[in-house]
């Protein structure tokens, strides 16, 4: 079994290094543990790269770990499950912020109970004064506005006996947590209808958004926000809510969490692929440098990787533009961010469709032909470039061999989905194609017309300039 397949080494790897440092102090306190072997283990575990750690099998890793006795798996997952189980422990407590609001709230409880009434006030000025300066409006927010208002409320009561003072304000921050939170719900409901065959119930969202509007509620930036990108979901062809939700995110995403921010980031590129998949080839500049500030700023990120397809999109979205300076700068820039399973391919592929995309195919083919490529779907996009630059080349023999070939690998390879009939019926236009003579208009015509009905169908444009 591949040392990364053990669960403790998959948290381990997952560690920044002053994460794995604060486990190392950790695991030195006999609070925290009592089995000093365990710290020792951690310190030989420790002093050896990640790189060559990931590579040993289990006994030279039982070697280092145990360097005075004789392999014995049990005893290796025995021991790898007790360091595990204090690494979760770990990554528990370095969550946990007496600075959050959760702990906070805690404590204003614990002091109430205990009738620690100076020490009670103490503790909510300071949550209020800390709300105060918070920056974020998100619906997180307004839950929290709502728990302090209806904590102090209550306290009053029961201490003072009076009423109540903030009923109003709390009312509203709780009313404000709720719709930001059905809004960005219905936008996750209807995401997810728009590319799968399915019908969900949206229950009070439209009642919600018809009082929005009596009581002009979406002129509230952030709530408005999520109204126009729910609308720009639900009426694709309405572009007044597109272009409201994408200003909106440019001055308000600020105001929210960066999982948000993220989602909404996701959400305006979608519908910017969707409208360029439509032709509208004047989003393009937008959806380039889209990718890129939303990169630079963390939206796009996954934690500490970058997923390999936006590297991929940002990548081809900044070819079609021809921003080839850009565009190389991008591809070297942020290769180290992708995830180290599918680094090495994501980056050759984006490199070598900048080549071809520069006109070079001799560099072209030679990255293709020199890399093998573990990602399916990598693997599929390379063979298709490379039907693509032995058509352009003229080398049609050589095409046809390979088409029949390229058939038998996507008819073989199981867990493909759409993607199985999308690259087969690539290759069959392609074949029909190389058939084809330049005089014959009516076939020309006809093969077009094929090309612009088949679904789905990868690379339909290039096919259709080839047609011309």
């Amino acid at each position: 079994m591949e040392i990364k397949k053990i669960q403790l080494f998959r948290l381990w790897f997952s560690l920044s290094a002053k994460e794995l440092t604060n486990f190392g102090a950790y695991l030195g306190l006999k609070a925290f543990n009592r089995k000093v072997a365990l710290k020792e283990i951690y310190d030989r575990l420790s002093a050896i790269k990640a790189m060559e750690l990931e590579k040993m099998d289990r006994e030279k890793l039982f070697k280092v770990m145990f360097p005075n006795r004789n392999f014995d798996d049990q005893y290796l997952r025995n021991t790898c499950f007790k360091l595990q189980q204090l690494l979760q422990k770990f990554l528990v407590i370095e969550k946990i912020d007496l600075r959050h609001f959760s702990e906070q709230k805690t404590l204003l409880e614990i002091f109430r109970e205990r009738e620690l009434d100076d020490l009670f006030q103490q503790q909510l000025r300071k949550m209020k004064t800390g709300q105060a300066r918070q920056t974020l409006r998100d619906y997180t927010f307004y839950q929290q506005q709502f728990t302090l208002l209806d904590t102090e409320d209550a306290y009053t009561v029961s201490q003072l006996r009076s009423q109540p003072t903030h009923f109003q304000e709390a009312d509203k921050a709780l009313e404000y947590h709720f719709i930001l939170r059905k809004l960005r719900q219905a936008c996750n409901l209807l995401g997810h209808q728009n590319l799968h065959s399915v019908e969900y119930d949206f229950g009070l969202l439209h009642p919600l958004l018809q009082y929005m509007e009596s009581k002009k509620l979406d002129q509230e930036p952030i709530l408005d926000l999520y109204y126009n990108c729910y609308f720009s979901l639900a009426e694709p062809g309405e572009d007044a809510y597109f272009f409201k939700f994408r200003d909106l995110l440019s001055t308000q995403g600020n105001l929210l969490s960066i999982t948000e921010t993220s989602e909404l980031y996701l959400r305006l590129l979608n519908q910017y692929i969707r409208r360029i998949n439509q032709g509208q080839n004047e989003y393009l500049e937008e959806v380039f440098d889209l990718y890129r500030s939303g990169i630079a700023q963390g939206y796009l990120m996954e934690g500490q990787y970058l997923s390999r397809f936006i590297y991929r999109n940002a990548v081809f979205a900044g070819l079609k533009l021809a921003c080839y300076e850009e565009v190389f700068e991008f591809i070297h820039q942020y290769k180290n961010k992708l995830d180290k399973d599918y680094r090495d391919s994501t980056f050759y592929f984006c490199l070598t469709r900048y080549h071809y995309a520069k006109g070079d195919l001799d560099t072209a083919v030679g990255l293709l032909e020199q890399y093998n490529y573990k990602d399916l779907i990598s693997n599929l996009a390379a063979k298709t470039l490379l039907a693509q630059i032995y058509f352009e080349r003229g080398e049609l023999s050589v095409l046809e061999y390979f088409l029949i070939s390229f058939t038998a690998f996507v008819k073989r390879k199981k867990g493909l989905g759409y993607h199985r009939a999308s690259f087969l019926n690539f290759i069959s236009i392609l074949k029909k194609m190389t058939r084809l003579a330049d005089y014959d208009k009516d076939k020309r015509l006809k093969l077009t017309e094929k090309v612009i009905s088949t679904n789905p169908l990868t690379e339909r444009n290039w096919l259709l300039d080839k047609l011309k």
